[in-house]
Formats: structure tokens, C-alpha cells, sequence
């Protein structure tokens, strides 16, 4: 994944629109702060990213990265509380060593409100992941936890993660 590669300023108007309603009411400021974590993720182990056009309007995008040993590295986007927060939910860090290290973590999965529920989200996914096992963590309010599990992703744990009560979900493999 190159961050050159990416069109910035189209990512983040579609990223701004997808989070912009409840539950996440996202503000500019947050997408800002979200860009600003691209080059960093870039370099993550494994990273990938993936775009969706249509009629050559970018509407929708995601990545994310292998999870490595310790479940973040030294230079990765997020702080390590988020990831003690996911070993305590999980029963500890051996737990979430056993289950997350080496798996693909999906970062981020947005789609414009205007093309939502055509598909274009779970094309997303399934190109991210590349039918490898995977996991991600979904606000409980969000539209987007019946479609992961109606697509197969398991909810292993439900927790609280700084302003949102969320859900951790893994998948063995994405069907093609």
C-alpha cells in the first residue's frame, strides 16, 4: 500500500459522509485526525487498502493490516490501550495473542450513505481480506454488525472502547 497511490482528498469526503450520522456524528475534525494515521498504517505489517468506484466516482474504501505479535507494533496508528482494552474483553493477552496475531485487522470500512446497501461494503471486505482470516470491531449501534454477521463474521466479545461500545468480530475466511 502506498499512500501516494491514494486520492486524499476524495478519500476523505466519502470517509466524512459515511460517518457523519449517528451513531458516529464524525466531524471533519475526526477525519482529518483519521488521514493523518495513513502513512502509518501504510507501513504495517501486511497492509493493504482497497477503493470502490462507480462511474469513476470513488464511493467507498477500507484497510488494514496483518496483526502482528503483541497485537500492535511500536509505530502502529492506534495506542496500545485500545489493544489492552481488546485483552481484557478477550480474557487476557494470551487470549487475544491465540486469536488475533496473524490475522488480517480491518482498520477501516466506509461506503458514501448514498450508495450503502448495494453491495459495495462487503465487495470491499472481501477484496481487503482476500479470503484470509480477519477481524474487526463494530460499534453495537452501528447498521453495518447485522450485515458482518449475516456475512459470516463471528461476534466473540462486546465491550466499551473509549466513547463507543463495540463488538469484536473474526472470520475464518470470506468467501469469494
Amino acid at each position: 500500500m502506498a499512500v501516494a497511490d491514494l486520492p486524499g482528498d476524495a478519500i476523505a469526503e466519502v470517509y466524512t459522509a459515511a460517518f457523519a450520522e449517528p451513531p458516529y456524528s464524525q466531524q471533519r475534525d475526526k477525519t482529518e485526525r483519521a488521514m493523518a494515521l495513513l502513512p502509518t498504517i501504510a507501513v504495517q505489517p501486511g497492509a493493504r487498502a482497497v477503493l470502490a468506484r462507480m462511474d469513476g466516482e470513488l464511493v467507498g474504501g477500507a484497510w488494514g493490516w496483518r496483526t502482528p505479535p503483541g497485537l500492535c507494533a511500536e509505530d502502529g496508528p492506534y495506542p496500545r490501550r485500545l489493544y489492552d482494552g481488546i485483552g481484557v474483553a478477550l480474557g487476557g493477552a494470551d487470549a487475544a495473542e491465540r486469536l488475533l496475531v496473524g490475522r488480517f485487522e480491518v482498520s477501516s470500512l466506509f461506503v458514501h450513505p448514498d450508495h450503502q446497501g448495494a453491495g459495495i461494503g462487503r465487495a470491499l471486505l472481501t477484496h481487503l481480506v482476500d479470503g484470509t482470516s480477519a477481524w474487526l470491531l463494530s460499534w453495537l449501534a452501528s447498521a453495518a454488525l447485522p450485515a458482518y454477521r449475516r456475512w459470516g463474521w463471528r461476534e466473540r466479545v462486546k465491550f466499551t472502547s473509549g466513547e463507543a461500545d463495540v463488538a469484536l468480530l473474526t472470520i475464518e475466511e470470506v468467501p469469494g
